[in-house]
């Protein structure tokens, strides 16, 4: 076995000489080919690690593990665990652990698969997932997420009776939105339930059905969580901002030039006509555009720092700067901002 990942020396003995040590190699492969970062893949082999021992102290094989071996694992061991240290003891980390494991266990055919659902619901829903995956090429989870939710939707409509469509009507849809929207009353869930349902009835209507007044009822969630923030900071604000750039911080001095570039980038957004003299002289600008409050002078203080956050905001644009050399006081005075900076439009 050659782990991608090293866990502690006291997990790996438990492994190696557990039941589970055969599988460890497509463990670590199926980990792999999901890019999980490797603190995440040690976490993960420390989680089979208690697994294994608990499993040993159970006298538990391999092929009798299930769903509900790993239920009895979470619920009934892990509240009164007394395995010895290190054990890791993450209730979220095992059960996405375990659930990685029944995953390539079942791959290798060393447990039984979960017997595939039947009905006229699960019908639709194997073709709608066929389509997700080849025809828009959507990830494991995604699909997961969007069938659960039409799973719900269909069910809360026909029950175990055949899935015709033609029997849809606006008020199904809203009585579904609403009866899950009082389960889990969040904007999170809103978007999600929102974005399952018009995706699936995108998907009738490549199947030849009418959808247009369904779509019509499924509004999208507002999300005022920046509704509060000011469009434009007081002068005492913009003091409090500047103070807080102090030696304490792991890089002010990348932080105060960033934060002068953004406002620079604003004031020329709007075109001032005074933005060439507040670059020449540090004078202070009229108002402009979401910046109408910023002091030019403090900013004035900062032009030397400021020549490398000119040369990213030009090249991200595919401009050049109008000389090779981009701190405040090598600028020409001739120039006009409005002719290089790029267009916010």
């Amino acid at each position: 076995m050659d782990l991608i990942a090293s866990p502690h020396p006291t997990h790996q003995a438990w492994l190696l000489q557990s039941a589970l040590a055969p599988h460890l190699d497509a463990f670590n492969a199926h980990l792999s080919r999901g890019r999980y970062a490797a603190i995440t893949t040690t976490t993960y082999i420390s989680c089979l690690a208690h697994f294994a021992l608990w499993m040993k102290h159970d006298d538990l094989v391999v092929p009798s593990l299930d769903e509900r071996a790993v239920d009895r694992f979470l619920h009934n061991h892990l509240p009164s665990c007394e395995c010895p240290s290190p054990v890791e003891r993450e209730h979220g980390d095992l059960r996405a652990a375990l659930g990685h494991l029944l995953t390539v266990l079942r791959e290798q055919g060393v447990i039984a698969s979960i017997p595939a659902p039947t009905g006229h619901i699960a019908a639709e829903l194997r073709r709608y997932d066929e389509h997700m995956c080849h025809a828009r090429g959507l990830c494991t989870g995604t699909r997961a997420g969007y069938l659960r939710l039409v799973q719900r939707f269909l069910r809360h409509k026909f029950a175990e009776r055949p899935v015709v469509f033609a029997e849809l009507t606006p008020a199904d849809v809203r009585q579904f939105i609403a009866a899950q929207m009082e389960l889990v009353d969040t904007i999170p869930n809103a978007s999600m339930l929102s974005s399952a349902l018009r995706a699936y009835l995108r998907y009738r209507t490549i199947c030849g059905d009418e959808v247009l007044g369904l779509l019509g009822v499924i509004s999208s969630p507002a999300n005022w969580s920046l509704a509060s923030l000011p469009r434009t900071l007081s002068p005492l604000d913009v003091d409090r901002l500047l103070d807080s750039f102090h030696a304490s911080l792991p890089s002010p001095k990348r932080a105060m030039p960033s934060y002068a570039a953004l406002w620079i980038w604003d004031c020329a957004a709007a075109k001032s006509p005074t933005f060439n003299s507040v670059i020449s002289t540090g004078k202070s600008a009229p108002s402009c555009s979401n910046a109408q409050s910023h002091d030019a002078k403090t900013l004035y203080r900062y032009r030397r720092p400021l020549g490398r956050h000119w040369r990213i905001m030009f090249n991200s644009s595919g401009q050049r700067p109008p000389t090779r050399r981009c701190s405040f006081g090598h600028w020409p005075h001739e120039i006009n901002p409005s002719a290089w900076m790029p267009s916010v439009e």
